[in-house]
């Protein structure tokens, strides 16, 4: 649903104290990718197809991703996050991983921001990060495995960087 949604505009009514809230309600991401937790159910195909039919914003090609974004933005979205890459805790990918092609990323950050929408991505690697940088995305979090160029990049082209600490090298060379 689009509960966070719902938070947020409690919130501006002041029914209940808190933090004022920029949501992004569901993330962008591929069949089987980072994002699509119906991948843990692998081991039974008809179990995790009917688990990852209940997400809407799981699939693939230009046209499934610039309907998602209207519909995120339809329903109250204030940013849109794309699952990028892949992730160190999901089952059948990498953090290394680009789980979106170049005329995604480009449907999902035109979309957007025609809708006046700013876009995030779930990144790791310095080649991602500087590929969507320079595609026009607004703001990257994690970043862990980027360098000293998409650093500049992001900075150059005024993005943003999220950054997550955690001791990768120990996780990827484990």
């Amino acid at each position: 649903g689009f509960g966070a949604v719902d938070v947020r505009e409690a919130l501006a009514m002041h029914r209940f104290a808190g933090s004022r809230l920029v949501v992004a309600p569901h993330y962008l991401g591929i069949s089987g990718g980072h994002g699509d937790n119906s991948s843990f159910l692998s081991s039974n195909p008809a179990l995790s197809d009917q688990m990852e039919a209940l997400n809407p914003f799981t699939g693939h090609g230009p046209d499934f991703y610039r309907r998602a974004v209207r519909k995120e933005v339809k329903y109250g979205a204030d940013c849109i996050k794309i699952m990028a890459t892949g992730g160190f805790a999901s089952p059948n990918d990498d953090p290394g991983d680009c789980q979106l092609d170049d005329d995604e990323l480009h449907a999902i950050i035109a979309t957007a921001h025609q809708l006046h929408r700013p876009v995030t991505a779930h990144a790791y690697t310095a080649e991602l990060v500087k590929n969507l940088v320079r595609m026009g995305i607004n703001g990257v979090e994690h970043g862990s495995l980027i360098d000293e160029e998409a650093c500049d990049l992001i900075q150059e082209r005024g993005a943003y960087l999220c950054c997550t600490f955690q001791p990768y090298e120990e996780a990827i060379h484990f």
